[in-house]
């Protein structure tokens, strides 16, 4: 199982994966995350995303949560 963030921060092109949480690069994180299979990561993982990105704790309890979540929140 790959990384997310390191796939969010390659997908943005961001030096660090801190660079996730502004702008333009916050904004394709979150577009890569409406396209990606989300069974591919476990849940804790999809809730450690949510929190970091959209900086909104979240505690999703199974993956059809964490998909609806991403595909639909702006």
């Amino acid at each position: 199982m790959d990384d997310l963030f390191e796939k969010m921060k390659q997908y943005a092109n961001c030096k660090y994966i801190s660079d996730l949480k502004f702008g333009d690069a916050n904004k394709t994180a979150k577009k890569m995350l409406k396209e990606i299979d989300v069974t591919e990561y476990s849940l804790s993982t999809l809730n450690d995303v949510a929190e970091y990105l959209f900086e909104n704790k979240q505690t999703f309890h199974n993956i059809q949560q964490a998909s609806i979540f991403f595909k639909t929140y702006k």
